[in-house]
């Protein structure tokens, strides 16, 4: 079974010059609070990146997130669904800002094809090797807006066992 990841647990992401490094999972707002009791925000919408200031600065620290898949509650009585690569041909690689220091999250499209059954959104997962390439590389935002969409067909939902085990996965 894949590494169990939480907000605030560590997490290896892949950075610019590919290299690899531990950081947290959610970023702290220095507008929310003294930071003990500071929530981290662990997504960001890729539609209002350049919108929000506490992204605005990070849209050129690029990381990308490797990850066997993540776990989504659906609907009112939440459901689980382990949501993974519909090829089960290696891990996913998913769409992240770095904070400059040692915290990262990650980043949301809206669904689409079979995910929007689960929910609304879904984290951008960078679908070849070109679009991590993109991504990772030197390029201004502007130049990498493309790859912040979902890539139809890459996903595939499957229901939780009832009853679910004591504690689930994240990601």
């Amino acid at each position: 079974m894949p590494a169990l990841v939480r907000p605030t647990d560590a997490a290896l992401v892949i950075g610019s010059r590919g290299q690899f490094r531990l950081l947290r999972f959610g970023v702290l707002a220095a507008w929310d609070g003294q930071a003990a009791d500071r929530k981290p925000v662990i997504n960001a919408r890729s539609e209002t990146l350049r919108d929000k200031p506490l992204f605005r600065g990070w849209l050129e620290q690029r990381v990308a997130v490797p990850m066997a898949g993540y776990d989504e509650w659906q609907g009112e009585d939440k459901r689980l669904h382990h949501v993974g690569p519909r090829d089960e041909g290696g891990p996913l690689l998913a769409a992240a800002l770095w904070d400059g220091g040692e915290r990262f999250c990650l980043l949301t499209c809206a669904a689409d094809g079979a995910m929007t059954e689960v929910h609304h959104r879904m984290p951008v997962f960078l679908p070849d090797a070109q679009a991590a390439t993109l991504w990772l590389g030197p390029y201004p935002f502007a130049q990498v807006l493309d790859v912040l969409r979902p890539h139809s067909g890459m996903l595939c939902a499957t229901p939780a066992p009832v009853p679910l085990p004591a504690q689930g996965r994240l990601l």
